[in-house]
């Protein structure tokens, strides 16, 4: 989980500047539609590059893998800037996650792979879905 290991470094050095852009001031923007589709296009073209490298280093899951880095990247810099679409792109990723360790978590049970164990796939499973029900309510607030 290449993405999933390089997203923790920038998380450890971008949550507090986030919560702090948060705390600090009440205004969030918003972005055109017309921007909106080309953040969009754009992460897409990022996310089949990252699953093209990803693939050539023999990550596990490399499009899951793509999706939480490169998505990730770019909803936590939309986090720090405070523009409400990183609310849609963390669905998109923390449902990629819920998805992707559900899989490693169903092969373990299979016997498929050694790498990770049971706890650890189904802590991650639990987070996701947190994670997820957090970032639907964040679009309705």
């Amino acid at each position: 989980a290449y993405g999933s290991f390089s997203m923790d470094i920038i998380y450890v050095i971008s949550q507090p500047i986030g919560w702090f852009m948060w705390g600090n001031d009440e205004s969030v923007h918003q972005f055109s539609n017309k921007m909106r589709q080309l953040i969009f296009f754009g992460a897409f073209i990022a996310w089949l590059m990252g699953w093209f490298i990803l693939s050539q280093v023999n990550g596990q899951l490399p499009y899951f893998d793509s999706i939480n880095f490169v998505l990730s990247f770019i909803a936590q810099i939309l986090y720090i800037l405070k523009y409400r679409e990183n609310w849609s792109l963390w669905i998109i990723v923390n449902l990629a996650n819920l998805i992707y360790w559900s899989v490693l978590t169903i092969q373990i049970l299979n016997g498929d792979t050694a790498i990770g164990t049971l706890g650890a796939n189904l802590s991650q499973v639990a987070l996701q879905a947190a994670l997820l029900f957090n970032s639907i309510y964040a679009t309705k607030v």
